[in-house]
């Protein structure tokens, strides 16, 4: 049997249609819907069998009629409850067949939700490993960027502690230089003197007997006005231009390269300092502590103390 839809019929309804008492619009709309509905037809041909014959009906009394449908509604209405309570307990009943499949019918299975990914109680070492790789570069390149920046530093220092040298070596270097300079110098200015080197330069004592010679830039004395000569050992291998002796065993010597030469005992010769690396031309001297030495180009230097001092004599003292 269909299920009761809002449009099945009721008991007023179907009361009505039997005592045409139904409007003609709900008069179709009734019959369009049995024409449909099951429930209704059964209904609505119960209540054709119940309807007693017009003949013995009896003129109708106004105050009865309602109870006249009613009782044979009541009694349609019982009819097909007990109708439908049977097809429900009676499993080849079309109903019964239709529940029973909608009930075996297994219900729409609820989508589970996947279980979310549990997080791991602890970490294992392989999870840990990148990222102690990954500190330990930054470690590294940390290292080799403060190495690099120490390196640069101590680069720097020693660049700087080179060009420290190198300054505090350039005044050596440059009176080396102005060394070699002067002593170029004083031979271009004792190039005449050192013409007389082909010569004899004969430096007489007091003493007759008693003279020196420089023969080729050796030394010769002697003791007997000539007749014999013998060599003398000195302290230095500068070409040496000039001499004088103030005394018998008193002798200057003067040279190349500011190079003065005494000897006190006529034997042992001693070289003393010069304040200049200049070519000396000529010497003069008194005794064995004070002399004048004239350079090459015509300066003079006066020591009084045996070449402790020099004094370079003024214009004016000419």
């Amino acid at each position: 049997m269909s299920d009761v839809t809002p449009d099945c019929l009721d008991a007023e309804t179907l009361a009505a249609w039997m005592d045409d008492g139904l409007p003609p619009a709900a008069l179709a709309a009734a019959h369009a819907h049995v024409a449909g509905c099951a429930r209704c037809q059964a209904l609505v041909a119960t209540m054709v069998r119940l309807d007693p014959p017009a003949a013995a009906v009896t003129a109708p009394q106004p105050s009865r009629w309602r109870m006249t449908w009613l009782l044979p509604l009541a009694g349609a209405a019982a009819a097909i409850t007990v109708w439908f309570a049977v097809a429900q307990r009676n499993p080849s009943t079309p109903a019964f067949e239709e529940q029973s499949k909608l009930a075996e019918a297994p219900a729409p299975a609820t989508p589970v939700p996947p279980p979310a990914a549990a997080e791991p109680a602890t970490k294992t070492l392989a999870d840990e490993a990148p990222k102690r790789d990954t500190a330990a570069l930054s470690k590294e390149r940390r290292q080799n960027a403060n190495a690099k920046n120490e390196f640069s530093a101590r680069s720097r220092e020693d660049k700087d502690a080179k060009k420290k040298a190198e300054a505090a070596a350039a005044p050596p270097v440059a009176a080396e230089a102005n060394a070699a300079a002067a002593r170029q110098e004083a031979l271009r200015q004792t190039a005449p003197a050192l013409d007389r080197l082909s010569q004899v330069i004969d430096v007489r004592s007091p003493d007759p007997a008693v003279r020196w010679r420089l023969v080729g830039g050796r030394l010769e004395k002697t003791i007997d006005g000539g007749a014999n000569w013998s060599a003398q050992q000195l302290p230095v291998s500068a070409p040496l231009v000039a001499g004088v002796s103030p005394a018998r065993n008193v002798c200057w010597l003067v040279g190349a390269n500011g190079v003065v030469l005494l000897t006190t005992d006529g034997q042992i010769w001693r070289r003393l300092a010069f304040p200049e690396l200049t070519g000396l031309s000529a010497v003069t001297a008194a005794d064995a502590i004070s002399a004048t030495v004239r350079t090459a180009d015509g300066r003079e230097f006066v020591t009084k103390d045996a070449g402790i001092t020099w004094i370079q004599r003024k214009l004016q003292d000419f």
